[in-house]
């Protein structure tokens, strides 16, 4: 009775674990969307590496 109370603890404590790493992986993929790159001259770029112009560079959310 035991190893079977162990099983099921141990099968929900996995399940509430991915369950938080998929949520934070998220919350980080939804941030990056936000995130824009620069060059080594700061000139915003896209993420194929194209520069952007000034007025249509990526608006920072906080």
């Amino acid at each position: 009775m035991n190893s079977i109370d162990f099983a099921d603890t141990l099968i929900a404590r996995v399940a509430v674990a991915v369950v938080i790493s998929m949520l934070l992986c998220y919350r980080s993929l939804r941030e990056a969307r936000d995130w824009s790159k620069t060059e080594a001259a700061g000139t915003p770029i896209d993420a194929a590496g194209t520069p952007l112009q000034q007025d249509n560079s990526p608006s920072r959310h906080t």
